[in-house]
């Protein structure tokens, strides 16, 4: 597998966002007066999963660990990394405000079984034609296709 350096730009770019989002997050914590509601709700809970691998990166290498050559950790550091992606649902707060996302919600809830069956559909059309090509590849030599999922992923 190919492991990529993010340029040092995007280093420093994401150290800012992060340490404005621990900013943001401590300051929502201290000015709350009921800090454990304030805790449990899922939104800051998202924020706090967002920043808890930079949270962790750094205080292990205040510890002397190197976290760019730690094989062992370096799939949970993948996870939680991921758990970041989930700060952008924060967006979705904005749809109060704007008059055309609240009538695409309105939208997607009343087509929500419509779309259910559409993507069912799309779904098993995926797996049946998935299946189809790794039963005709299976035996080609270097063939990408060395199974149902795999297929499924081209």
């Amino acid at each position: 597998m190919i492991e990529m350096e993010p340029l040092p730009v995007f280093e420093r770019l994401e150290f800012i966002c992060i340490i404005w989002f621990i900013f943001e997050y401590a300051l929502k914590m201290l000015i709350s007066y009921d800090r454990m509601s304030t805790f449990l709700r899922l939104m800051n809970i998202i924020d706090l999963l967002a920043i808890l691998p930079f949270i962790i990166e750094i205080a292990l290498s205040l510890f002397g660990f190197n976290t760019k050559n730690m094989r062992d950790l370096k799939f949970a550091f993948l996870v939680i990394r991921v758990l970041r992606v989930l700060r952008v649902i924060r967006i979705l707060k904005l749809g109060r405000y704007s008059i055309g996302l609240q009538m695409f919600g309105r939208t997607l809830r009343a087509s929500f079984r419509q779309l259910s069956m559409m993507a069912m559909v799309v779904l098993t059309g995926v797996i049946f034609f998935s299946t189809l090509v790794y039963f005709i590849e299976k035996d080609v030599e270097g063939s990408q296709f060395y199974s149902i999922p795999a297929a499924c992923w081209w």
